[in-house]
C-alpha cells in the first residue's frame, strides 16, 4: 500500500497512514462538547485534523497522545466550512514507535539534484 502524503490529500479522501503530530490541543465546541484539533506533519507539509467527542470515547489511548509523537491514523478528508482548508476527521488514532519507521517520511527534503547543488555551493 502506498504511503499517504499531505500534499495529496483532498477533500473525499479517506485517510490512512502515519504522521508526525506536531501538537494537539483540547477545544470546546459552542455547544460545550470537547473535540481535539491535530497538527499532522510528514516531509511534504501539514494539515489540521479533528477528532470530535464521539470517537475520543472510542480511542481511550487518545489522552497519551502528544506532539513529537508519531500516529497511526485513519479519518475522512473534508473541507473545513469556517477556514475553507482540507482537513482531515479522525476516527482511529494509535500512536506508534519511531523505532518502527523510516523517519526520512517525515523530514523535509529536497526535489533537487544534491550533488548539484554542492557543485554550485562550492562555485559561490
Amino acid at each position: 500500500m502506498a504511503k499517504t502524503y499531505v500534499q495529496d490529500i483532498i477533500e473525499g479522501d479517506h485517510v490512512d497512514g502515519v504522521f508526525l503530530v506536531d501538537s494537539v490541543h483540547k477545544r470546546f465546541t459552542k455547544a460545550k462538547k470537547k473535540y481535539l484539533k491535530f497538527v499532522l506533519v510528514d516531509k511534504s507539509g501539514q494539515i489540521e485534523s479533528v477528532m470530535w467527542a464521539e470517537t475520543m470515547e472510542k480511542n481511550p489511548d487518545i489522552d497519551n497522545l502528544r506532539g513529537g509523537d508519531y500516529a497511526d491514523v485513519s479519518g475522512l478528508a473534508g473541507v473545513n466550512r469556517y477556514t475553507n482548508r482540507v482537513e482531515v476527521v479522525l476516527n482511529q488514532v494509535r500512536k506508534v514507535s519511531p523505532s518502527d519507521l523510516d523517519l526520512s517520511d517525515f523530514l523535509p527534503q529536497t526535489e533537487r539534484d544534491i550533488p548539484e547543488m554542492k557543485q554550485e555551493l562550492a562555485e559561490l
